[in-house]
């Protein structure tokens, strides 16, 4: 089967940018699509009004800084590329945006920037693949030489 459609969690950290090498060494000559997907903790609902406008955009701006140091790989390799911001618990939200997306399969590292919840409960790579039906590539930590 010839995945055409490759979804990122990306979280700037150095192994979901290794995630992103992987996935351009996948693309042979297929013709691909990446989604670039970056997951924000829930807002919480007290916020609200002008303070929830600046957060909001804050966030997006932080998404944005990600996207760009991800992007390039894709770029350098002419491989169209699709962005989310996606909120809500990183795992569950991440699998269900790659269905929604139609993606063909998930790629992520092994270890990110994830909250602290993540080190205490399981990791978000784990809780993905307990979320989806897709099939999901796990890029491990880079080794130093």
């Amino acid at each position: 089967m010839a995945y055409r459609k490759l979804f990122i969690p990306v979280d700037g950290s150095d192994n979901s940018k290794a995630a992103c090498e992987a996935a351009v060494r996948m693309s042979q000559s297929v013709e691909k699509l990446v989604i670039l997907a970056h997951c924000h903790d829930p807002i919480p609902q007290r916020i609200q009004g002008h303070a929830l406008e600046v957060l909001e955009e804050d966030l997006k701006e932080e998404a944005d800084r990600i996207f760009d140091e991800c992007r390039v790989f894709f770029d350098n390799a002419n491989i169209p590329v699709k962005t989310i911001v996606l909120y809500g618990s990183q795992g569950p939200a991440l699998a269900e945006a790659a269905e929604e997306e139609k993606a063909d399969i998930i790629i992520m590292g092994t270890r990110g920037l994830g909250n602290l919840g993540s080190l205490v409960l399981g990791s978000v790579s784990n809780a993905v693949i307990h979320n989806t039906s897709l099939p999901v590539l796990l890029v491990p930590e880079k080794k130093e030489d």
